[in-house]
């Protein structure tokens, strides 16, 4: 299943359900947004009587577990990532419907002991405490600083319906060759149209307004955005660097696979997804999602 393209509709969903359940049926199924996603509950599943579908989108999974509830279809859950939905009141309620702790995996997994795990196999100590010395924070601290800026205006954008292009805008354009981040260059990049360029006032009025709130920057920063950041501070990109040899040409692909390769057991079992789901397997305890009981 988990190689399924993105043609799956919440309909075939339930048909292949219903196909498996024919030969196994005790089997739990695990619905999540995207084949990024499956490396990490592949982790955190008890894989002989689970089996995860990745939908290529979260409005799928939605409802797909609203059809599959109104269809009486026990035995299956769904995570999706929090994004901005709490921040937007858009969270969708179903009894068997979850979301990450932070905005999305890439962030739970970054706010637990993964990342200082991923500095002690890719950081030079030397460089790392010259840094963290004259910035005087720690580098998760920095790159979550960033992440939370560049975060609040993709809020902004989705909230006051901006229309700015995120999708083509490269971060590193953004970076100076000591890793400080240019949030005017970050516009440059988004509002290079002749239109969105008289905007540049207002939206720069509305981040420093929304930055004011104070909100949880684990909550709005997007955790793409956090391992990419984390493959400029590392890979050798710029001439600062805090990286070592291991880490040359370190590209965000490889740094989410070496925090999913970092993150424990116990890192998941703190968190409040992991709660939830145990709580949802006690409650239904014919289906076995989770490793540990």
């Amino acid at each position: 299943m988990a190689g399924l393209m993105s043609y799956i509709t919440p309909a075939s969903v339930m048909s292949n359900i219903r196909m498996y359940r024919k030969r196994e049926p005790e089997r739990a199924f695990l619905l999540v947004e995207g084949d990024s996603d499956i490396g990490f509950y592949k982790n955190v599943i008890q894989k002989k009587s689970c089996r995860i579908i990745s939908l290529s989108g979260k409005e799928k999974v939605e409802k797909a577990i609203r059809i599959l509830n109104e269809q009486q279809v026990e035995g299956v859950i769904a995570v999706t990532d929090r994004d901005y939905d709490e921040l937007l009141e858009q969270m969708v309620c179903e009894p068997n419907l979850y979301s990450t702790d932070t905005h999305d995996v890439e962030t739970m997994i970054l706010k637990s002991g993964a990342f200082d795990r991923f500095v002690n196999e890719f950081g030079d100590d030397d460089r790392v405490e010259a840094f963290e010395r004259k910035k005087e924070k720690g580098i998760l601290e920095e790159i979550l600083d960033i992440s939370s800026r560049i975060g609040t205006l993709r809020f902004l954008n989705i909230k006051c319906k901006w229309g700015m292009a995120f999708r083509g805008a490269e971060l590193g354009r953004c970076m100076t060759e000591s890793l400080e981040f240019s949030t005017e260059a970050f516009l440059d990049t988004l509002l290079w149209q002749e239109e969105k360029r008289q905007m540049r006032r207002e939206i720069k009025r509305d981040l420093e307004k929304e930055l004011a709130r104070g909100h949880d920057p684990w909550q709005v920063s997007r955790g793409h955005d956090m391992t990419q950041l984390i493959s400029f501070f590392f890979s050798g990109k710029f001439a600062v660097s805090v990286g070592n040899a291991r880490a040359r040409g370190l590209s965000a692909k490889d740094v989410e696979s070496a925090l999913r390769l970092a993150y424990r057991e116990e890192d998941f079992q703190q968190s409040a997804l992991y709660q939830q789901m145990r709580q949802w397997q006690e409650a239904n305890p014919v289906w076995i999602v989770l490793r540990w009981k």
